[in-house]
């Protein structure tokens, strides 16, 4: 019974499916079949994707359909008994859905592939037949049956009430009103149309985005991925404040090739916040970091999150404009991270991590070895703007022949073990595939929806009466819409429905298509940190050992400039790279000042505890510093400049105050002389 009660306990603590870590929490009750199962789907899944991307994909919705196949089988063989108890009546009953949902899958893949001609060439959506409707309703079913399973209710619930509103929305009031769609034109739009599960959106998820999966999962198998930790410890480790911002760089960087800030936060933040315990961070300040720095590497570039390329997709912009586009918003918010990070541990008096328990460069060659070579052909292929699929392409055999240079010949790991890491991460990587996998083709399925019935159209209309008042208003509502999608939804899909929602109607008010884009993309990953469900706080928090609502409202605060980012974009296109050189300079200079201003006020500390008229003024010079207009940004620069000056004038302030001072380190400190481990087994999808 108390096995029992701690499983339950575990499946509560990290949502199911919404990473290959997550999932690895329950394989010890996995039975052999399964396992074995999980291996020869999940190699098959990543040698299918790695094929496809070195000779090219496969033509139309044989690659795609192939490709929801794989993604769907393993969410499904990932979370068999869903959300039961290994063995109890609850498991076995999602056990035999999961058979029956697996044999929908295969037979849908089939009749695709069997009626690929008339489908494709010869506009059979457009003249469904009975037997595309009825499967079509239970392959839809399936898709959504498997989101279920990997990350909870709220995504079939977003489609049910958007599908029945495609049905029924003749009768809404107002502007929500529409002509009304029949059952047969919303099943064959979502299953065998272009804009449907295969269509080209999915197509994305199934070259571009699958690859570089692959490439982050064979990473952090083969032990290249430990690198980064380590290399972040070398950098920061010894710093005020390092253990935090050893979480800043870490995560930026595992961030960089994930494709989910809950799933970089459970997999990284099983190591780095029991680490910032340790060194006397309150366990609630050591989880907001970390969720913080997970939901930043989402807008990371190169891969930020996988969200890059469907971007790509959907703008018709080169991926490596986009990524070059990113970079400026990213630097910013992790100089106001590091900021936020340096002066809390000024106000609590933390130190850095002792020499002697850092990690010598000499001891982790091995893994540097491993994580450099494709990381250069990847940096290089992208700045030689050679496709995505063939740069995410090379960075694998380069990956896969350094590491089988260090592995088998340097470290003389055996063929055996060597062979059991190569398959772990074609697991985790091929899980991963089939979670974002999932998401994107049912994303496919709502993006339909919304283009039948314009429902874009209407609440842009919405959008509009809010911008006849003021801009500002306008661009609120669009950030709420946002948020409220991010909340329970991964990046990936709340990203896609944000954009169907919202995109046409900023675009009419002004707003640079990437501009919108971007807008869409922060606020969608902010809304993982935000009450009431927060998802990326609430595991970090759950790993803690603290409460989630602290955490979440502490994670807001690190991020303030991310949150205050997307107006930027708005008014202020130069971030995003789009105007003049000098421009561009001009705003990325004055939003970096106002950033740090930012950062510093939001903290109430500097060299010393900040009084209130100062964070007063250091805040509204920030803000003065953010928004458009040299004037303004002059006003602020001299704002910002005498508070700097002030501050180290006035010195009548103590550093510190009683509940100022650090807390006691936890018992579990490591000893002077005791090196800081990295669990080289950890991987993450």
């Amino acid at each position: 019974m108390r096995a029992t009660t701690e499983e339950q306990e575990r499946q509560r603590a990290v949502p199911q499916g919404e990473v290959a870590a997550a999932a690895d929490l329950h394989a010890h009750s996995r039975p052999q079949w399964r396992i074995i199962a999980l291996a020869v789907v999940g190699v098959a899944t990543v040698v299918f994707h790695f094929y496809t991307a070195g000779a090219g994909p496969l033509t139309s919705f044989r690659q795609t359909s192939v490709h929801v196949l794989a993604a769907t089988t393993m969410c499904l063989l990932n979370n068999w008994d869903g959300k039961g108890v290994p063995g109890t009546p609850r498991a076995r009953v999602a056990g035999a859905l999961a058979v029956a949902h697996l044999a929908v899958i295969i037979t849908g893949t089939v009749y695709v592939l069997a009626n690929f001609q008339r489908i494709a060439f010869e506009f059979g959506y457009a003249r469904p037949t009975t037997v595309d409707i009825v499967l079509g309703t239970l392959v839809l079913m399936t898709l959504f049956a498997a989101a279920r399973r990997s990350i909870g209710w709220a995504f079939p619930i977003i489609t049910g009430i958007l599908f029945a509103y495609g049905l029924w929305g003749h009768n809404a009031p107002g502007v929500l009103s529409h002509a009304g769609s029949s059952y047969t034109d919303l099943i064959a739009d979502g299953f065998i149309s272009p804009l449907g599960i295969f269509g080209a959106i999915t197509a994305t998820a199934a070259t571009d985005i699958a690859i570089f999966i692959i490439l982050g999962g064979l990473l952090m198998a083969t032990g290249g991925g430990d690198g980064f930790l380590k290399l972040a410890l070398v950098i920061a480790g010894r710093r005020r404040g390092g253990p935090g911002k050893v979480v800043v760089v870490s995560s930026a960087l595992f961030g960089m090739i994930n494709g989910s800030a809950v799933a970089n936060t459970a997999s990284t933040g099983s190591i780095t916040i029991p680490m910032m315990k340790r060194y006397g961070f309150k366990p609630r300040f050591a989880a907001a970091i970390e969720a913080a720095a997970s939901t930043g590497g989402q807008w990371t570039p190169p891969i930020m999150g996988a969200v890059v390329f469907l971007m790509a997709q959907l703008l018709s912009i080169p991926f490596y404009q986009l990524a070059a586009a990113a970079i400026i918003p990213a630097v910013i918010f992790y100089i106001a991270f590091f900021t936020t990070v340096h002066t809390e541990a000024n106000k609590y008096g933390l130190v850095g991590i002792p020499r002697d328990q850092i990690p010598r460069i000499k001891e982790f060659w091995d893994e540097l070895v491993i994580l450099f070579p494709p990381v250069i052909v990847l940096i290089y292929m992208i700045v030689e703007r050679y496709p995505v699929r063939m740069a995410g392409f090379s960075a694998v055999v380069t990956l896969l022949i350094s590491a089988t240079l260090v592995q088998l010949l340097w470290k003389r790991t055996s063929l055996r073990s060597y062979g059991g890491m190569l398959v772990t991460g074609c697991v985790q990587a091929a899980s991963t595939i089939g979670v974002i996998g999932v998401l994107v083709a049912g994303s496919q399925v709502i993006v339909a929806v919304v283009g039948t019935t314009a429902l874009g159209l209407s609440l842009g209309q919405l959008i509009f009466q809010f911008a006849t008042v003021s801009l500002f208003g306008a661009l609120v509502m669009a950030a709420i819409i946002n948020i409220v999608l991010g909340l329970s939804l991964p990046t990936v899909p709340s990203y896609l429905i944000a954009i169907a929602i919202t995109s046409a109607a900023l675009q009419n008010l002004g707003m640079e298509p990437i501009a919108v884009h971007f807008f869409a993309l922060y606020y969608a990953t902010l809304g993982g940190l935000t009450p009431p469900i927060g998802a990326t706080a609430f595991v970090a928090a759950a790993i803690a050992g603290t409460g989630w609502l602290g955490v979440s409202l502490t994670a807001m605060r690190l991020c303030a400039i991310a949150f205050v980012m997307p107006f930027i974009f708005a008014v202020r296109p130069e971030l995003l790279l789009v105007g003049e050189p000098m421009a561009i300079a001009e705003v990325a200079i004055s939003t970096t000042a106002g950033a740090v201003a930012l950062s510093v006020a939001m903290t109430g500390y500097g060299s010393r505890r900040l009084r209130s008229w100062e964070i007063v003024l250091l805040g509204s010079g920030a803000l003065a510093l953010l928004l458009p207009g040299t004037f303004t940004n002059v006003i602020g620069a001299l704002v910002v400049a005498a508070i700097i000056a002030l501050h180290f004038i006035i010195r009548d302030v103590p550093a510190s105050t009683v509940e100022d001072q650090p807390p006691e380190p936890g018992p579990g400190k490591l000893p002077r002389g005791t090196r800081v481990h990295v669990n080289e087994k950890k991987g993450m999808a």
